[in-house]
């Protein structure tokens, strides 16, 4: 379960969990309002295919019970490390946010100071948006989703950002690619958080994922030798 806002937004994947989850949801949400903190909702994200392992359906929606409120929105403002977010509990990835890579951007932020700085798979512009609150000199952010570039649009305009950030929807792979065939170095510090995948356009076929990773990894290195 995670916190966003006056949201809590939760993904189960195991029948044990599955069982409890009515205790564990109502003691949460009295412990947490008897403390003074406003909640207005839980989201449920269990639309993950792991749950078809112990025969779990997959679904999403809010969780209904007695005291615990509807919301009409599920798209919430968060502020971490100085930079402030719009969360969608409902089709952001994971519970909504990659809150476990709070203190690796808050590390960026600390390393970006005049640098050039091009951002890859992006999303929501975590790591860019810290880059360009840390003081670099440019940030660029990539995606292959034209969704997420509009919402790495949108908190880049939020923070007062957006003048020193460019934004390209394309495939990471083809764009380091690109990169290393006309041998550039349009940047100095480069970052790289992808996804989990087995699959990599173009290619046809299916590599295991270290293998596609390394892929990433030798194009950064060719970039900077």
């Amino acid at each position: 379960m995670d916190r966003y806002g006056s949201l809590l937004s939760v993904q189960i994947i195991c029948l044990g969990m599955e069982l409890i989850k009515d205790t564990v949801y109502r003691a949460l949400w009295d412990v947490l309002t008897e403390m003074g903190e406003t909640l207005t909702g839980i989201y449920e994200r269990n639309d993950t295919p792991l749950r078809t392992r112990e025969e779990l359906p997959e679904y999403k929606g809010w969780y209904e019970s007695d005291g615990i409120p509807l919301p009409e929105s599920a798209v919430t403002e968060i502020c971490e490390n100085g930079v402030h977010y719009l969360v969608d509990v409902e089709n952001g990835q994971k519970t909504g946010f990659f809150l476990d890579q709070k203190y690796n951007r808050a590390a960026v932020a600390r390393i970006a100071g005049d640098k050039r700085v091009l951002d890859c798979f992006t999303y929501a512009g975590s790591f860019g948006l810290n880059a360009a609150l840390g003081g670099a000199e440019h940030v660029t952010c990539v995606d292959i989703s034209q969704s997420a570039i509009e919402m790495a649009k949108a908190n880049a305009a939020r923070n007062g950002l957006d003048g020193k950030m460019d934004f390209l929807c394309e495939d990471v792979f083809t764009l380091l690619t690109k990169l290393v065939e006309r041998k550039g170095r349009d940047y100095d510090f480069i970052i790289l958080d992808p996804p989990a995948f087995t699959f990599l356009p173009p290619y046809k076929f299916v590599f295991p994922s270290f293998s596609a990773y390394m892929l990433y990894i030798l194009c950064l290195l060719r970039l900077f030798l």
